[in-house]
């Protein structure tokens, strides 16, 4: 292909993604647009003279709005990404998936699995999801390096057996949402719940509590090395 057909096939593909993102952010203008985004007109101004949409403009369609980042590339459905169930990972496209953020309050629903309220979205890789999954922020340094102070944790509700070491998201009276390597300390007949930070010490929690208080096992983190 000549330059001049490359030249109109950029564009091409370009116009098509524009009026795709236009739609997503209910836009008409490019006003409308650089506020919707959050962004100078002058910038979209730009991207049209580039015919280049900015990655940025794409990831916060799909993280603020639920939109399918192959849908505003290239118009393959489905739009959007839903949620069949609340509390679980949203439907992905390859590669990616949008999950919900949650509070660190979690609780128990009515037929007995950990819901908390959703907070935030963000995208994780699809092969990150597990079945009940909720994700949440660390808050403090009390298992850092592990996990550090703003680092989402990924905790599977549904696999609380324990294995010596691993990193479970426990839920504390008086103290909130923790993380901790949990260990079964047989002579107190409570689980040793075992911090990593400076200054932190070990609490210890009996085990005819650990139903009530152990959210799930820690899968993953995404956090700033």
């Amino acid at each position: 292909m000549n330059q001049a057909g490359s030249a109109l096939r950029d564009a091409e593909e370009f116009n098509d993604i524009y009026l795709r993102v236009l739609e997503a952010a209910g836009a008409q203008t490019q006003q409308d647009l650089a506020e919707r985004l959050g962004i100078r007109q002058s910038s979209v101004s730009d991207a049209k003279k580039k015919k280049r949409v900015p990655a940025s403009w794409i990831l916060s369609l799909c993280l603020e709005a639920g939109y399918n980042p192959r849908w505003l590339l290239s118009g393959e459905p489905p739009r959007r990404l839903t949620a069949p169930d609340a509390g679980d990972a949203l439907d992905s496209s390859e590669g990616l998936t949008i999950v919900a953020v949650n509070a660190p309050t979690p609780s128990r629903g009515a037929n007995g699995a950990w819901t908390a309220p959703e907070t935030d979205r963000i995208c994780i890789p699809s092969s990150y999801r597990r079945p009940g999954l909720l994700v949440f922020t660390a808050t403090d340094d009390s298992l850092s390096p592990v996990i550090r102070r703003g680092a989402y944790v990924g905790v599977e509700t549904r696999r609380r057996n324990i294995a010596e070491g691993d990193v479970h998201a426990v839920l504390l009276p008086e103290v909130g949402l923790v993380f901790r390597r949990v260990f079964v300390d047989i002579g107190r007949g409570a689980l040793r719940l075992q911090g990593e930070g400076k200054g932190v010490f070990d609490l210890h929690l009996p085990l005819d509590r650990k139903d009530e208080r152990l959210v799930g096992r820690v899968a993953w983190t995404m956090q700033e090395i």
